[in-house]
């Protein structure tokens, strides 16, 4: 029996009462338009059972989507989560094997390999102080390799960020001051933050956020992900979503509670409503802390900043797709990370479906030779 069929069982029982929970569970259940006529809990689960049998993954973005809305009865125009990912890889591998064969998926998988290059190219990003390589803290100044407790000997704030983290997971903001440490507004010893700094890990200056972005939500550094397209050599704005923090958290992620909203391209501001990720919450037309409205919200420095994410994917040019995490400060936009895998489902949730658009931006020699995506969506 083929291994995919084998896996595909093996997991069915745990995936079909995750099914049975997001039909009838009160809490995995709640739409994102109260105001719509709805489905009946029936028809949302065998849909829900169509999903998985179709594209071998459980939908949980069902009600982020809208799906449980009565008028729509297709789902044509969406990308499924694993779709998405394959043809990201197929188009990628086919740069890869057209340029050396070289793979340049480091460049956005290791933070500090991409904010060493952002440095050396001109695009403007946090600076790197250090590298803590899990021996030595490597200074990239005169002082060179030096144990942790050096970290004490300068006050100020920074950030400790894993080399290879995601989602939030290994961001850690800390400031010393008088030879004391505090790691996410906590106070703390150099044998606590050791422990939690295994594998390699930089510090980077910590960015001053533009008034505009504090008067949305002042606790977290907000950001916009942009995603850019190669297309015939020339890169291209596809989407993007603003991103920012609430509830007194100190990150903007989606995955931690965050809330996103999709950005008008052409005017540089919000557009519609915020959403949550499934588990945090639904909607918001006001942000819960700042009461400030969303639709219209206007972003500081945007001509500016779709130019500089267009020359960084530029210099870039191993990859077909990339979203790019853009701050905001007084002096202009910077880049704080790139994602090859920025999912497009997030994208998705605000945007509506984007399969033929992202689509029509594969290199025509590709179009027809991807395999194992329902591309068209039937």
């Amino acid at each position: 029996m083929d291994n995919a069929i084998v896996h595909f069982l093996f997991l069915l029982p745990r995936r079909l009462l995750r099914i049975w929970s997001l039909a009838f569970s009160p809490a995995d259940s709640q739409t994102y338009y109260p105001s719509a006529a709805r489905k009946g809990r029936w028809r949302i689960f065998l849909e829900n059972i169509w999903w998985l049998f179709r594209y071998q993954e459980v939908n949980t973005n069902y009600y982020l989507y809208g799906f449980d809305r009565s008028e729509i009865t297709a789902f044509g125009e969406y990308l499924s989560a694993a779709d998405s990912r394959k043809l990201r890889n197929s188009v990628r591998s086919d740069l890869a094997r057209n340029s050396g064969g070289y793979a340049h998926e480091v460049m956005a998988n290791d933070k500090f390999i991409f904010g060493m290059f952002c440095a050396g190219a001109g695009l403007p990003s946090p600076a790197i102080r250090a590298l803590w390589d899990g021996r030595d803290l490597l200074w990239m100044d005169e002082r060179g390799a030096q144990p942790l407790e050096s970290l004490l000997s300068q006050a100020g704030s920074g950030v400790f960020k894993n080399c290879s983290g995601g989602q939030g997971k290994g961001v850690h903001l800390f400031h010393v001051d008088a030879g004391q440490l505090t790691l996410d507004g906590k106070a703390t010893d150099m044998n606590t933050l050791r422990a939690g700094v295994e594998g390699r890990w930089l510090i980077q200056d910590l960015v001053t956020q533009h008034p505009r972005m504090n008067e949305l939500y002042p606790h977290s550094i907000n950001t916009v992900r942009i995603v850019t397209v190669m297309k015939d050599g020339i890169p291209h704005l596809f989407c993007a979503n603003g991103r920012f923090g609430s509830g007194g958290q100190n990150k903007d992620n989606w995955s931690i509670g965050g809330i996103t909203i999709a950005v008008d391209t052409d005017k540089g501001c919000f557009r519609g409503r915020g959403l949550y990720k499934p588990g945090y919450g639904t909607w918001a037309t006001h942000h819960p802390d700042t009461r400030m409205e969303l639709d219209g919200f206007a972003l500081p420095f945007w001509p500016e900043t779709c130019e500089l994410v267009l020359r960084a994917h530029k210099l870039f040019y191993g990859f077909h797709s990339l979203g790019w995490d853009v701050a905001f400060t007084v002096a202009g936009p910077v880049l704080l990370e790139v994602n090859h895998d920025w999912l497009l489902t997030f994208m998705q949730a605000v945007h509506g479906g984007l399969r033929k658009r992202f689509y029509d931006t594969i290199p025509a020699h590709l179009r027809n030779h991807t395999r194992g995506c329902d591309i068209h969506g039937r």
